[in-house]
């Protein structure tokens, strides 16, 4: 009786809510900047490093952040639906670019909202204030929230990568495969 749209057509693997989320737009669409330091955000990893695809995307040497909020109504799902609280999944893959350094920072956060950007639950893998480090292998931060209060109709994800070295370019925090589903 609920209104979901919770997997692809074959029905083997979770619905990616996410626009753009390994960039292989090639472009930065579906993300809000809401930092842009040093050179910015690049629509490709330093060198061409992508985990999947033809593109990723790279910091600069200042604090780079860029954020998506996915409107779950939007989507197809029900409010009585989402208020069942089904699992929801977060992740994505990071790692330091290779050209330049054995490890750059690092943060993810997400965050599920009522429909007034009130936050009802909250995930961090690190902070600006305290990123984590990334290295040249790359690593994959998961999060499934689960037993969150009624009332959930969006999930918001934000991300940062800053160099450790501050060269001039886009040699921060590789991020590519971002995902979110239920």
């Amino acid at each position: 009786n609920y209104n979901v749209t919770a997997t692809d057509n074959c029905g083997l693997s979770p619905l990616n809510l996410l626009t753009n989320p390994g960039n292989e737009s090639g472009n930065l669409s579906g993300w809000v900047i809401t930092l842009n330091g040093g050179d910015g955000w690049a629509n490709t990893g330093a060198y061409g490093e992508v985990r999947s695809g033809n593109f990723s995307f790279s910091g600069s040497y200042w604090w780079d952040e860029m954020a998506q909020e996915v409107d779950l109504i939007a989507k197809g799902y029900s409010s009585a639906y989402l208020n069942t609280a089904p699992p929801i999944h977060v992740s994505e893959w990071y790692r330091a670019s290779s050209c330049c350094s054995s490890t750059d920072e690092y943060y993810f956060k997400s965050e599920l909202l009522d429909s007034i950007g009130n936050v009802l639950a909250s995930y961090n893998l690190g902070s600006m204030a305290a990123p984590v480090q990334s290295t040249q292998v790359w690593q994959q931060v998961v999060h499934t929230f689960t037993g969150y209060p009624a009332g959930v109709t969006k999930v918001r994800i934000t991300h940062g990568s800053k160099d450790n070295e501050g060269w001039a370019g886009n040699y921060g925090t590789i991020i590519d495969d971002a995902m979110v589903s239920i």
